[in-house]
């Protein structure tokens, strides 16, 4: 988050890959700050070349957790202006590939909120 953002096209990137990332952010706050923050780091996207970021994630953060899930992520990365083209689920991972239309919804709030309940599951959580 410390890096400065980009000042012109040419600083910008055409993929980002965020691996095993997200999850070390400290709040649920601050990792919605980061990926609105990816999209100021991606290029616009043009014609034929796209604008993407590559996700992944401890498979227990969106299968096992009392405030965020799959579709959770799904409708964040919607109101950012991505659209998911690949998602893969392995054993301990799961990895997404969205392509960036480069329109960000303002004001679209996700707030923590249980979604699962359980006393087994983790609090991992991504807020916007």
């Amino acid at each position: 988050m410390k890096r400065p953002l980009p000042t012109t096209e040419s600083e910008k990137f055409n993929l980002i890959s965020c691996s095993l990332v997200i999850n070390f952010v400290p709040s649920p706050k601050e990792r919605g700050d980061m990926l609105v923050r990816i999209t100021e780091f991606l290029k616009s996207p043009k014609n034929e070349t796209l604008s993407s970021l590559f996700l992944v994630l401890p498979l227990p953060c969106v299968k096992n957790s009392r405030y965020f899930n799959g579709d959770r992520l799904h409708n964040i990365m919607s109101s950012l202006g991505f659209t998911q083209t690949f998602f893969y689920e392995a054993k301990k991972v799961a990895y997404w590939l969205f392509d960036w239309n480069g329109k960000v919804v303002e004001d679209v709030k996700f707030p923590k909120m249980e979604l699962q309940s359980g006393s087994q599951r983790n609090n991992f959580c991504i807020t916007l």
